[in-house]
């Protein structure tokens, strides 16, 4: 089975338009800021992403560019600005910052106000998350979880090896994962090969976030049972687009598995937006 994301997509944008277009009086001059502060060609086109579903969905997207800015005071009094400013809903920092500002990165997403860090790069929302103070998940973690709850793969008492660990996608999902009752293994650059193949095997679920090229092949799978495969991973290789997974080797050997590109990355952006809904609804 091929897990499309386009389906999921669709039922989350229903969702966040449908929510937008009910309360027009609290929408007016209501925005979302995005920091773009690198050249990244990927983070440019993800931005573009991010503020046409803005106007399809109907909310202002404001991208404020500065590849080139290398003080940090003036970046935290931007942020500052949109946390002060009422009509600016929710703040996004867009990753990987320019190579001045890397060093500060935690000093940066720290001043974002916690109410409009929609990205929950800060990390205080993952811990209220956790304490169950509030219900949230950044968006590349929801849209794999919303993949899995649309085609009814169920997480309880599954086994889920997760390879990655970053602080947006492996981590956090992680955190989600067990939360729904699932027995995970999670893998990082310096894990051992061979503990990671032995456990990708005895797992029902597999999940690839780890930024290389079709590393997950056939050596990882279990030869008697179908397992899940969600591909995280994105690369564009002589303008055809690949994933953390090799799909061609491993398609045929599996029950279902996200395709690359329509997989999860579709939902990702449309889980932003899902997000904002849900943080109206916890923050008012």
């Amino acid at each position: 089975m091929i897990l499309k994301g386009g389906v999921v997509r669709e039922s989350l944008d229903v969702r966040s338009k449908d929510y937008i277009m009910s309360r027009p009086a609290f929408f007016v001059d209501k925005y979302i800021a995005i920091l773009l502060l690198s050249d990244d060609v990927a983070s440019r086109a993800y931005v573009n992403l991010k503020q046409k579903k803005g106007i399809e969905l109907g909310i202002r997207v404001d991208i404020v560019e500065k590849p080139n800015e290398n003080d940090v005071k003036n970046v935290l009094d931007m942020i500052d600005e949109f946390n002060n400013d009422s009509n600016c809903l929710w703040i996004i920092v867009q990753l990987p910052l320019n190579e001045s500002l890397t060093p500060h990165l935690a000093t940066i997403l720290a001043k974002i106000d916690v109410k409009k860090d929609i990205d929950g790069l800060w990390g205080a929302l993952l811990g209220y998350s956790q304490i169950g103070y509030v219900n949230f998940l950044p968006a590349t973690p929801r849209a794999v979880v919303e993949i899995l709850k649309h085609y009814k793969i169920d997480t309880i008492w599954k086994k889920i090896t997760i390879v990655g660990q970053s602080n947006l996608v492996g981590k956090p999902l992680a955190m989600e994962l067990m939360k729904q009752g699932a027995t995970i293994f999670s893998f990082n650059i310096y894990s051992d090969q061979d503990v990671m193949k032995k456990c990708c095997r005895r797992s029902d679920i597999i999940i690839s976030a780890t930024g290389k090229l079709k590393m997950i092949n056939k050596d990882y799978l279990h030869s008697q049972w179908g397992q899940t495969l969600i591909d995280v991973g994105w690369w564009k290789i002589n303008g055809k687009a690949s994933g953390d997974m090799d799909f061609n080797d491993v398609k045929d050997d599996v029950f279902a598995i996200t395709p690359v590109p329509g997989g999860v990355w579709p939902v990702t952006v449309s889980c932003i937006f899902a997000n904002l809904i849900d943080m109206i609804e916890m923050f008012g």
